[in-house]
């Protein structure tokens, strides 16, 4: 079962990043960077993601999709989803013609020439509200750059759709809202067998 909402939305809203047609076959590009964090919040929606994405690609006709991975996590997806390993040279030389990219970080760092359109997620803008001066200044910059690069926007609340809004030049660039999801566990609950005897 699919455990982002965002899945269906994503596809859905592929024709409308740019002039998509139905006589062109649809190719997704999906860069999964992050997935080289284990235990993190981006390596768990890079992962999930990615299969859902994949699951509504099979439902499409004329549509392929593939994630794009660091070596260290070579083999991810054991199959289930076509990878292609970044090489050193990819961030400045990727070039994917005819593709819908998805970057699916506010931060990262591939964006390929030559692709028919780019979606962009941004999870916050965390550096507004962390330090001042100098590094807020450069994250704005970062964040800025992927926005100019691209074609539409998903924020994941409201909070950082106002924020995006607010701080940042989105160039009348369309913004949709989506929300993380969650899975549904039905399993047995127990609890763990090392408990902490303080607070913690």
């Amino acid at each position: 079962m699919s455990i982002y909402f965002f899945s269906s939305c994503f596809i859905i809203a592929l024709p409308q990043v740019s002039s998509v047609t139905s006589a062109m076959n649809l190719s997704v590009g999906f860069d999964a960077e992050k997935i080289k964090h284990p235990n993190t919040g981006l390596n768990t929606f890079c992962y999930q993601l990615a299969l859902a994405l994949q699951h509504e690609c099979d439902t499409m006709d004329d549509t392929s999709f593939k994630v794009y991975l660091p070596p260290i996590v070579k083999n991810y997806f054991k199959g289930a989803i076509k990878e292609h390993i970044y090489r050193f040279y990819d961030r400045r030389l990727l070039m994917l013609p005819g593709r819908i990219w998805h970057q699916p970080f506010q931060a990262g760092r591939f964006f390929p020439r030559g692709v028919h359109a780019t979606l962009l997620t941004i999870h916050d803008l965390n550096y507004l509200y962390e330090k001042g001066g100098k590094y807020r200044e450069r994250e704005e910059r970062i964040v800025q750059k992927r926005i100019n690069r691209s074609d539409r926007i998903v924020a994941i609340s409201e909070y950082t759709k106002n924020d995006i809004l607010k701080y940042l030049d989105t160039h009348g660039k369309p913004i949709d809202v989506i929300y993380n999801g969650c899975s549904f566990y039905n399993g047995p609950i127990t609890p763990p067998n090392d408990i902490p005897e303080k607070p913690f």
